[in-house]
């Protein structure tokens, strides 16, 4: 294909199936991790920050390419999907072959084994360097590859909540060998807004999951039940977020998190009346998942950071 017309290159095509851009998720919450543990022991090793940053990045890519393509039939029956759900649309629409992806999920996870087993060996980051990559290389691999296939058993919403928990606690980590109840208090909340953010991208995948007996949670619940869990676990984020300020989470960080509550609010009166078979409005949806979730982990960040300075 020729880049001068516009058409697009298998390059283009790659770059696309990659979706670069949600690696600003998980890099922002890595620093969670390397911030706090920055305001407490006053020290960063620069060179592990960056190992182990490259890592995640890695499984998080292996994440993207597994789904792509193991999801491909699926997808290819979703009229509904949105640029947050169903698929980046490279396979489906034959800009890029499909063993391409699967490829490039082996390169990746290969090349992050190999960095973690760097960070263990030679640079002594402790025995829960292995177990907190394990955890994430699962996650990565298991949400829609075989053998697990967690997505198509009602499991995969639940662990991809977890992944912004465990990026910052493996960031947190690698640092000191060591875990954080502040880091685990800053957390809770986000692993909420999360599983509610998961359970709005996969409204819109619905009627195709269903036909190819794909057992999202979703799926298991039904639109109206999903509607209320959502509801359920963005309220239990704030609750989480208010008792964590008595246990010790600071005071900056919870407020910055906090901010974000006219956001889930404003989502929550949008789901009223509604039954999310219509396009435009499972696109919203979507979108505003998306801004909620990127938000919250941005403040969490922006409030370790201040945090730190000031104290």
């Amino acid at each position: 294909m020729n880049d001068k017309t516009g058409e697009v290159t298998p390059f283009k095509a790659f770059i696309k199936l990659s979706r670069l851009e949600y690696l600003s998720l998980s890099g922002s919450a890595y620093f969670i991790g390397v911030v706090l543990a920055w305001s407490e022991f006053g020290t960063i090793d620069w060179l592990i920050l960056f190992l182990g940053l490259l890592a995640i990045f890695l499984l998080h890519l292996t994440g993207h390419y597994t789904n792509e393509y193991w999801d491909f039939e699926t997808d290819k029956l979703n009229r509904m999907h949105t640029k947050f759900s169903g698929g980046t649309r490279v396979l489906v629409d034959g800009f890029l072959e499909r063993k391409w992806a699967i490829r490039a999920a082996i390169l990746s996870v290969t090349c992050a084994l190999l960095i973690i087993v760097i960070l263990y060996l030679f640079y002594k980051t402790g025995i829960h360097t292995i177990t907190l990559f394990a955890m994430l290389t699962f996650i990565g691999w298991s949400h829609a590859g075989k053998p697990f296939r967690l997505n198509y058993k009602g499991l995969g919403e639940i662990e991809l909540s977890f992944l912004a928990p465990l990026i910052s606690t493996t960031g947190y980590y690698l640092q000191t060998s060591s875990f954080s109840m502040v880091l685990i208090l800053a957390c809770m909340p986000l692993l909420f807004i999360l599983f509610a953010q998961q359970l709005m991208v996969s409204l819109p995948d619905f009627e195709s999951d269903r036909a190819r007996s794909k057992r999202t949670l979703v799926v298991l619940l039904g639109r109206g039940k999903a509607i209320q869990t959502i509801i359920l676990s963005l309220a239990l984020a704030y609750v989480l977020t208010l008792l964590g300020i008595f246990m010790g989470l600071p005071l900056v960080v919870a407020g910055l998190l906090l901010l974000t509550l006219p956001i889930s609010v404003s989502t929550i009166l949008f789901t009223r009346g509604k039954d999310f078979k219509n396009h435009r409005e499972l696109v919203e949806l979507c979108e505003r998942g998306a801004k909620l979730v990127l938000s919250a982990i941005f403040l969490v960040l922006i409030g370790f950071v201040i945090s730190a300075l000031l104290y």
